[in-house]
């Protein structure tokens, strides 16, 4: 699951998607609104390079990434498991990919 903060401070969620106990890549891209009132902000999630869930029409002209999370943050009920980070990349042009 993803989540956007949209200018108003409210959210929106991507759906939680199932991952197996094995290596997996994570990407997402973010793109801020262009303009006040635009609302044409996107925010896509990809996992193993396949894309999962697309966010569009955000209201993000005024924010900007001062920083991410990555991780259990509040754990829903029913969740179990446990999570292994064993690598971190991060870019701001092109896609890591599988």
């Amino acid at each position: 699951m993803a989540r956007v903060r949209l200018d108003d401070g409210t959210v929106r969620d991507t759906g939680f998607f199932d991952v197996t106990d094995a290596p997996h890549t994570v990407e997402f891209a973010w793109q801020r609104a262009r303009s006040d009132g635009s609302e044409d902000g996107t925010f896509q999630l990809w996992i193993d390079g396949a894309s999962v869930a697309t966010l569009a029409g955000l209201d993000t002209d005024a924010r900007r990434i001062d920083f991410t999370r990555l991780g259990a943050m509040s754990v829903k009920t029913g969740a179990s498991g446990t999570l292994y980070l064993d690598k971190f990349e991060s870019r701001r042009r092109t896609f890591i990919g599988p």
